[in-house]
């Protein structure tokens, strides 16, 4: 009971800082509206991520979580590992994609005039691209923290940095500056800084050996059986959000 009031603690903290990133943020980027513009259809991107794995890191999840509770330590391993090689891959495919968009941003944004603009779009599709790898990580350590009802642990440590990323704002925004290009670059150092303390955590808070989860990010036939049912089911409501996301 205690962990539990432990997590809703934090996810509701969370869900304050994330509306307090609203209203604190949003009215310093939106000062240039075009620039914030291209900013909003670079971030988007990210929310995507969030979808690439075809419903399998939600059935990772849930079989995870069945192995932790059986002392199975090397399937869940095996699960852990598998669903985020699914995740790999089709970040992967992001990761070219924005890549390539990064060279070419009128393909997607459109109405790009100015040199400015168009080397704004360049860069932010390129810092997006180098650092969608960090998300994987992100994914695999909430599932960690996430079967031992430990989640906590971890979001605690991530809601003291958007707190900073916050605080940040008025010096990337304040006194004149429009530092949108830095800004995001930071936002994604500090999810990196995250990702650190991540598998920090884990290796003083869990018995998971890290060597063991890195060398499970393959594909693995048995736990492609054991969760194919459960992904399969959520997919086409995952590609109904996307399409009208």
């Amino acid at each position: 009971m205690k962990q539990l009031i432990k997590i809703y603690f934090w996810q509701f903290l969370a869900l304050i800082l994330n509306f307090a990133s609203i209203f604190v943020v949003t009215p310093f980027l939106t000062s240039k509206p075009v620039y914030f513009g291209i900013y909003s259809i670079v971030s988007s991107f990210y929310i995507f991520l969030s979808y690439a794995d075809l419903g399998f890191i939600t059935a990772g999840i849930k079989f995870a979580s069945e192995a932790h509770a059986t002392k199975k330590i090397k399937e869940e391993i095996d699960i852990i590992g598998f669903t985020s090689f699914i995740l790999s891959v089709f970040v992967f495919v992001f990761f070219v994609l924005f890549l390539g968009l990064a060279w070419h941003p009128e393909l997607i944004i459109k109405n790009l005039i100015t040199p400015t603009e168009i080397q704004i779009a360049k860069k932010l599709l390129f810092v997006l691209a180098i650092s969608s790898p960090i998300f994987i990580a992100h994914k695999m350590i909430q599932i960690i923290f996430g079967v031992r009802l430990k989640d906590y642990i971890y979001q605690r440590f991530v809601s003291l940095l958007n707190i900073f990323k916050i605080i940040s704002v008025f010096y990337f925004f304040g006194n004149g500056a429009y530092l949108i290009t830095e800004y995001f670059i930071f936002l994604q150092i500090c999810n990196l800084i995250t990702v650190f303390i991540g598998f920090y955590l884990i290796h003083k808070n869990t018995e998971l050996p890290l060597n063991l989860l890195f060398k499970s990010l393959r594909w693995n036939p048995d736990a492609y059986i054991k969760t194919k049912g459960l992904a399969f089911g959520s997919l086409f409501l995952t590609i109904c959000w996307i399409l009208y996301f």
